[in-house]
């Protein structure tokens, strides 16, 4: 399904470019084609949360995924200053959750946040919630 309208991504990329919001979007680009991308955004002095990670199905497993979470750890971390990642992950995608607490070392934390219906991304077809994990840097 959608996960950000138009209009709210392009709201999103003007707050980064104005330096209105402590966040950071980055693009993996293919010729002029986004194939795909990540937002870093401080939350408190000791946390930042990563999220709108996406790539595009026909350049998964090919390592894009795994330099976008470093380089998102990585500006966290040295940038931010961060001491922790966490980021929201549907609880019903057990292939995501096991990559991230699999390979990422993240750590599941067994809080559950409601999908957001009212963030102008359509109904979903079933009840949807996040479990946020995190991971120590």
């Amino acid at each position: 399904g959608i996960r950000i309208s138009q209009s709210d991504m392009e709201d999103l990329l003007m707050q980064t470019l104005d330096g209105e919001a402590p966040k950071v979007f980055t693009a993996a680009y293919k010729e002029s084609r986004i194939v795909g991308c990540v937002k870093v955004e401080r939350m408190s002095d000791s946390e930042a949360e990563i999220g709108m990670f996406a790539v595009d199905p026909a350049y998964q497993s090919r390592g894009l995924g795994t330099m976008l979470i470093d380089k998102a750890e990585d500006y966290s971390k040295k940038v931010l200053r961060a001491r922790k990642c966490v980021m929201y992950v549907l609880d019903n995608r057990s292939d995501i959750l096991e990559w991230y607490c699999g390979a990422r070392g993240y750590e599941r934390t067994g809080e559950k946040v409601p999908f957001p219906t009212d963030a102008n991304v359509g109904t979903p077809k079933q009840t949807l919630q996040f479990e946020r994990i995190e991971k120590a840097l």
